[in-house]
């Protein structure tokens, strides 16, 4: 049997990655949506934060994976607590997961900011479309089935802290890991501290002469059984946070540049364009993601202005 090159590398390293554990996908705008990699990061915004992402990776590769998120949080009438959701689409190849999660964070005031700790619980929709592999020879029967679906339970939990100008945060977003069994006609899940995803960040604004701003962080992903994945990211925040641009370097893997706009009070435009290095050199593979943030300043004077 030959399967297409492109749909072989898909499904054999999805297969290894499901059956050993649940890696937590690239994001390049994860300051602005923490949400998605910190269950502690809901309320922090202050205000009923929502937000829409869109990203598509590897552009011109068949099967390549596009996610699709939508996240909203706020902090509650007690200011302590902060509870959000997050509705998570992802597609590769034939293999298909929706994610729906709660989230709830304790936040407990500091001297100069709060600290939040963060859970979040919820399922995952997993489909896996045999008919969308092209074979050369159609009655495999390692691709028999057609379609097989499964509903499975995860959690997670996180620590962020933040003020006006700093934040630090660690999460671990998946607490279970599934293997597939049988050509993937039944699964299991357990809890294993060796498949932990672990996810680092932080950073600081700098304030400069001629309302210029300027926010380093980094995003440090440390996966099981493989090669953690360090991001290293400089934005520029100009004119009253009306605009701001970022350039970041995926170490040994891509370069990103970033842009949003503040079209209104409420509403924020952003972009982002990778070029994935060492694989664009050979395939001139890109990715893209497009995020649109909406947040009803029900809170007219915040204490201070929020960055991240």
């Amino acid at each position: 049997m030959r399967i297409r090159w492109y749909i072989l590398a898909i499904v054999c390293g999805l297969n290894w990655l499901t059956s050993r554990a649940q890696y937590y996908p690239v994001f390049s705008q994860y300051i602005s949506n923490g949400l998605i990699i910190n269950p502690g990061f809901a309320g922090s915004r202050e205000v009923l934060s929502i937000n829409l992402l869109y990203r598509q990776q590897m552009i011109g590769f068949t099967g390549s994976p596009r996610y699709l998120v939508f996240s909203a949080h706020s902090p509650l009438k007690n200011p302590n607590i902060g509870i959000g959701a997050l509705l998570f689409d992802e597609k590769t190849g034939p293999i298909h997961n929706s994610h729906i999660y709660l989230h709830y964070a304790f936040r407990i005031p500091t001297q100069h900011g709060r600290l939040s700790l963060g859970l979040k619980g919820g399922i995952v929709y997993t489909q896996y479309n045999w008919k969308q592999i092209y074979l050369n020879d159609n009655d495999d029967p390692a691709f028999s089935g057609d379609v097989q679906t499964f509903v499975m339970p995860n959690f997670g939990a996180g620590l962020f802290y933040y003020s006006s100008r700093a934040f630090a945060g660690f999460s671990i977003p998946y607490f279970l890991s599934y293997s597939e069994k049988n050509n993937y006609k039944s699964v299991t899940f357990r809890n294993d501290f060796k498949n932990y995803n672990f996810l680092l960040t932080g950073g600081y604004v700098f304030a400069f002469p001629g309302n210029i701003q300027c926010k380093p962080s980094f995003l440090y992903k440390i996966y099981p059984n493989t090669l953690s994945q360090l991001d290293i990211n400089t934005t520029f925040i100009l004119y009253d946070d009306k605009f701001n641009f970022s350039l970041a370097y995926r170490i040994n893997e891509a370069w990103v540049g970033s842009f949003d706009i503040r079209l209104n009070p409420q509403f924020r435009l952003s972009y982002t364009y990778e070029y994935a290095g060492k694989v664009a050199r050979f395939f001139n593979y890109t990715s893209h993601e497009i995020g649109l943030r909406y947040e009803l300043m029900y809170k007219i004077k915040a204490a201070n202005p929020r960055y991240f």
